[in-house]
């Protein structure tokens, strides 16, 4: 008996099997890339960025600063 069909179409299912999970992973990563492009383009808009969170953290100080030195006048 041969065996040399049944092998190779042993060999041609784990490569369908392989290409399949191939595509999937590459249709994937296409929809990794699309969601990272829509966050880069509405991160700034939906989070605050460095710098405004700095101005306004420094303009917190400043009123509280404010009102310990009227608190410590009383």
């Amino acid at each position: 008996m041969d065996y040399q069909p049944l092998i190779n179409y042993g060999i041609y299912g784990c490569l369908a099997v392989a290409g399949w999970f191939a595509q999937e992973h590459m249709s994937s990563m296409k929809e990794i890339k699309n969601d990272i492009s829509k966050m880069r383009e509405t991160g700034p808009i939906t989070y605050v960025l460095k710098d405004d969170y700095r101005r306004d953290i420094v303009e917190i100080k400043a009123m509280l600063t404010k009102l310990c030195d009227r608190v410590d006048k009383l």
